[in-house]
């Protein structure tokens, strides 16, 4: 079952401006972004997230967060609680809130189906959270998790309980996205989520490699300790919980930048087989109709270097797509497009096998369709690949068949930012 507790979040203190201190998760920051949010405020948590310069980056970290806290910039609660965030956004349009319920949760090796991944994570980026965890000693980037709540209870809970707390803060961040966070310490509520949570699957949607650096810091933990109770700080993760039914839970396309050899004619006829191969006349005009027709069979949008055409792949059959899964595979690949991407692209025309996607040599993601187009207009690489976005429904059967998807298969948006409640490690 999953345990998820109340926790004493390090804050920043009143009178610093929330908006200009919060950053994304450190796999989505440019090196650009990372340059402005240091230019943001000297207190903005990309210091903590993804400090920059030569030498040990982690121990400057570490050295930062120490500091924050000594100066009074980081102020630790004195009670344990669950806090909520409401994120306001604008997508094509249309407004949208979005609510996360942040507590810690009790780490579970995948194998026990507590806690059920979707992707498939990437050495580096590990590596590289162990090596800050080990430093600093606190969750400072929350790992987004979904819950299934179908009959809409525990979101009734919350929405009952803050509507008679005020919030604890309102603000905006410079990209116009609009927060309220609430703290919520009342025991009767705290022991009414805890036994609703209890019984509940927890899909990582955002965070997989965070998820993983924490099972194996707590067993390194372990190792190292003469005595273990299991109520270590390391026995648990920050998390933001959002329920799948959430009706601002939004999901965004990652394209696909690719570098390969082979050409665009062989390409084309490796794929004549297993697709209908349309040309299209502008971007816009492929986007719209990639979203129209992936509503009804898996299809993908491709620019190539050096051609002024974009093509539009619509699977001929599923059966033709489902021949060419791995034997492991679950199903519901067929019908998810960066698995067909993968199966009947990837691989068979341009000889791009998922060792290589896996050790991020050949493929690189951006949720921005404009920008992956001009990139291979310019030269940088050789393909571009336009997906639909999963949906999570698709996710949460993937994970319950016990399977993946392959990376970075989901865009969660918008990202829940680090560096707002911080869960430290240390006593």
């Amino acid at each position: 079952m999953a345990e998820v507790r109340p926790f004493r979040a390090l804050r920043f203190s009143a009178g610093i401006g929330l908006g200009s201190v919060i950053c994304p998760p450190f796999d989505v920051i440019s090196t650009e972004e990372q340059d402005a949010l240091y230019e943001r405020s000297p207190y903005n948590a990309v210091r903590l997230e993804l400090p920059r310069g030569n030498g040990d980056r982690y121990q400057r970290a570490a050295t930062t967060l120490r500091s924050w806290v000594a100066q009074g910039v980081l102020k630790q609660d004195h009670s344990p609680a669950f806090y909520l965030l409401e994120q306001g956004f604008t997508h094509r349009g249309r407004q949208y809130r979005r609510r996360a319920l942040f507590g810690r949760v009790g780490l579970e090796p995948w194998e026990t189906g507590v806690v059920r991944p979707h992707e498939r994570t990437l050495g580096p980026p590990k590596e590289d959270r162990l090596n800050l965890l080990r430093a600093v000693r606190a969750n400072i980037s929350p790992i987004f998790g979904l819950y299934d709540d179908p009959d809409g209870e525990i979101g009734a809970i919350l929405q009952r309980t803050t509507e008679r707390i005020p919030p604890l803060a309102r603000f905006q961040d410079p990209e116009g996205l609009e927060y309220v966070l609430w703290r919520l310490d009342e025991l009767g509520f705290i022991r009414v989520i805890q036994e609703r949570l209890a019984g509940r699957t927890i899909y990582i949607a955002d965070g997989h490699h965070r998820y993983e650096t924490a099972l194996l810091y707590r067993d390194e933990r372990h190792r190292q300790a003469k005595e273990w109770t299991g109520e270590e700080p390391e026995n648990f993760v920050l998390m933001g919980l959002v329920a799948a039914t959430d009706p601002g839970l939004t999901l965004l396309p990652l394209h696909r930048l690719v570098r390969s050899p082979v050409p665009l004619d062989r390409a084309l006829e490796a794929l004549m087989p297993v697709f209908d191969i349309e040309l299209v006349s502008s971007l816009p005009r492929l986007l719209e109709l990639l979203e129209e027709r992936g509503k009804a069979i898996t299809t993908l949008g491709m620019a190539a270097a050096g051609s002024p055409d974009l093509y539009l792949l619509s699977a001929l059959d599923v059966e033709a797509i489902a021949r060419l899964l791995p034997p492991d595979a679950p199903r519901q690949w067929a019908h998810i497009d960066t698995a067909v991407l993968q199966v009947a692209v990837l691989s068979p025309a341009l000889g791009i096998d998922e060792a290589q996607v896996q050790r991020g040599e050949a493929v690189q993601y951006t949720e921005d369709a404009e920008e992956a187009l001009a990139l291979v207009r310019q030269g940088h690489f050789d393909y571009a690949f336009f997906v639909n976005p999963a949906r999570p429904r698709q996710i949460m059967k993937v994970a319950d068949a016990g399977q993946r998807m392959p990376p970075k298969s989901t865009y969660f948006y918008p990202k829940l930012p680090a560096g707002l409640l911080i869960n430290p490690l240390d006593a």
